[in-house]
């Protein structure tokens, strides 16, 4: 009879436990659509899907840079982008030019020079391969964007002038400008706008895609709420603030049509992180006299919106790595939106990386400080 009764009770332990991980599987990922827009709602903890690579293992493949060396070969500070053959486009933001390297890090070719004139550049600060195949630079002190053709040569340049502050332009697959314009905001003191915004080839707006205003009276704010954005090989726009989680997607046509939403845990901010900060935004100098810095409690939500080819999304989070093998966590979302990965990564805020092409590519810097170029090639499973 005990026995009877024993087994009875694992059956029902059993079952009891069945409809609990049931119940569990069910809330991983609620999925609703409400208005046309496609909301995923995801857990904290990435979670595991049948037919789904969840797991990525990084292979370095190639590194680029010398401390003493060729001229070819050392860098000062710089942003990459890579082409669809795996060339890469290094631009050197000190020494104002642009160097190509081939797919297994063979010096091309050098081209442009510190200047005003047409090609040249006075604060290069950021560089596209275009999907028109050309490359754009957004010079911000000299307020424009320059084109290029894949030989170096130049092409056009479009003013952003008429704007107080005109910040990450990208082109989309129809020669759209997707960018950020920070203003005041009227007739309120100390209050700043973000907007993202598409505009047209001739750079008139098209549609503004979403704002974030904060308010800083009196202080610097030192984590202000910013707008993160990437375009997708479909032309998507795929954008956050990041003063929450949630990452939204547009189509070409600036319509929402998708939100991805998860849960998650702030990271508060220690003294330790406070000096860092400062030191990033004054340098070696420290904090000017008479200036106030304000800082929150807490970390914003993230740092960095990015895609690859593929479709996957990938979010820099402040979630400190407890271990050697990482700085920063990041999450990752499939195609779909559900959150499948957290990776952990040598890379730090504001740290230059690509996902393109299968790979991973970091501008890491030595402990001299020498920047160097690694590229990672990324499998999953």
């Amino acid at each position: 009879m005990r026995k009877v009764s024993l087994v009875f009770l694992m059956f029902i332990w059993f079952v009891c436990f069945m409809i609990f991980n049931k119940l569990i599987c069910l809330e991983k990922t609620k999925i609703k659509t409400e208005k046309g827009v496609t909301i995923i709602y995801n857990p904290k903890n990435p979670v595991s899907y049948p037919g789904v690579a969840n797991k990525l293992r990084l292979e370095e493949e190639l590194s680029i840079g010398e401390k003493e060396g060729k001229k070819e070969y050392m860098f000062t500070k710089i942003v990459l982008d890579v082409d669809d053959e795996g060339n890469i486009y290094v631009l050197d933001l000190k020494e104002c030019n642009i160097k190509i390297f081939n797919k297994k890090g063979r010096f091309l070719k050098m081209f442009g020079r510190k200047g005003q004139g047409p090609g040249e550049f006075s604060s290069p600060r950021y560089i596209q391969i275009t999907p028109q195949k050309e490359i754009m630079v957004y010079d911000l002190y000299a307020r424009r964007i320059n084109f290029f053709s894949p030989d170096g040569e130049y092409l056009r340049e479009v003013s952003v002038a008429v704007f107080p502050l005109f910040l990450d332009p990208k082109i989309d697959h129809e020669g759209n400008i997707i960018g950020i314009i920070m203003e005041r905001q009227p007739g309120v003191k100390s209050t700043t706008v973000r907007k993202l915004i598409k505009f047209s080839v001739k750079l008139k707006s098209v549609i503004t895609i979403d704002k974030v205003i904060s308010s800083h009276p009196g202080a610097i704010d030192a984590f202000p709420p910013r707008i993160y954005f990437d375009l997708t090989k479909e032309g998507n726009i795929v954008y956050g603030i990041s003063n929450n989680y949630e990452i939204k997607i547009s189509n070409s046509k600036g319509k929402l049509i998708k939100k991805i939403i998860k849960k998650y845990d702030l990271v508060k901010i220690t003294q330790k992180d406070k000096k860092e900060r400062l030191k990033e935004i004054f340098g070696k100098r420290g904090v000017i006299p008479g200036i106030n810095v304000k800082f929150p409690k807490y970390f914003p939500v993230f740092w960095s919106i990015s895609s690859d080819e593929e479709g996957r999304i990938f979010v820099g989070t402040y979630e400190k790595v407890k271990n050697k093998k990482g700085y920063y966590y990041f999450d990752i979302f499939d195609q779909e939106g559900k959150y499948i990965a957290k990776l952990p990564l040598k890379i730090k805020p504001k740290q230059w990386f690509l996902w393109k092409n299968k790979r991973l590519y970091i501008v890491e810097e030595t402990k001299e400080g020498f920047p160097l170029i690694k590229c990672y090639k990324a499998i999953w499973y």
